[in-house]
């Protein structure tokens, strides 16, 4: 989100934006905002009407949900076509061409791209923020394989570097 907001070149009071969702990444997303002194609208599926009547006048939409396969998308092609051009969306679940209609996956190294109608779109991946406890478990196995199991004796010889 932090990412997102900074290529976007910032966020204004004046920018009317939306967060769909009420989950653990929602909350995240609406604290966030909160610090910046942004009062997003927030939307859910018992008000998706809602945003579906609004969707054309955001300046950003976030994304927080994943649906399931075969569930109609949040976001229709139709609704993307019907949004300001400058409009960013932010699918901070990356629920690729399910939950928002079309999209693509982005990569941090590489995380937005635009469409024919000048839509940005970032959707980058937030497992590994998700999960950073399971991932830390594997960072940590794995740092252990290769650096703790050596003998003492490697840490004392040639291969390493003397200070």
């Amino acid at each position: 989100m932090m990412q997102a907001i900074m290529l976007r070149g910032g966020i204004t009071q004046n920018d009317r934006v939306a967060v769909f969702g009420s989950g653990n990444v929602a909350y995240g997303v609406l604290k966030y905002l909160a610090s910046k002194g942004i009062e997003p609208l927030l939307r859910r599926r018992s008000n998706i009407y809602l945003m579906q009547q609004e969707f054309k006048d955001y300046d950003i939409f976030i994304n927080t949900v994943e649906i399931a396969q075969g569930d109609a998308p949040i976001v229709t092609l139709k609704m993307l076509n019907s949004m300001k051009s400058t409009g960013w969306i932010i699918d901070a679940a990356a629920d690729t061409g399910r939950a928002i209609q079309g999209t693509r996956a982005t990569k941090i190294e590489n995380p937005v791209y635009q469409d024919e109608q000048g839509h940005t779109f970032y959707v980058v991946d937030n497992s590994p923020s998700l999960l950073y406890r399971e991932s830390s478990v594997a960072v940590s196995e794995g740092y252990a394989k290769h650096f703790w199991m050596k003998p003492i004796s490697y840490w004392h010889s040639d291969f390493c570097i003397a200070s």
